[in-house]
């Protein structure tokens, strides 16, 4: 989990329980077949939204398309999975 976001910063998504579904409807990307958990996404600001971050959410695209919006406790670091290796 990350504690503040800035748009174009990349990150790995690893689903929380809220973006798992389990609370209420999966992000857009998850339920389109454009996110899954592992792939390394970047965090965007789009114009007339909140900034990232705003409520510990924030919305996120893969390879240059709109993935959906996410909760910060579903974005890893990059090297945070090295680090445990």
């Amino acid at each position: 989990m990350v504690g503040r976001v800035r748009a174009g910063q990349r990150f790995r998504f690893e689903p929380c329980l809220l973006d798992q579904g389990v609370l209420g409807k999966v992000p857009y990307g998850v339920e389109r077949g454009l996110l899954k958990r592992g792939d390394v996404v970047k965090v965007v600001a789009l114009p007339g939204c909140p900034p990232p971050g705003t409520m510990r959410m924030c919305h996120i695209e893969k390879d240059g398309a709109f993935a959906g919006l996410v909760s910060l406790g579903s974005l890893q670091p990059l090297d945070a999975k090295t680090k445990n290796e």
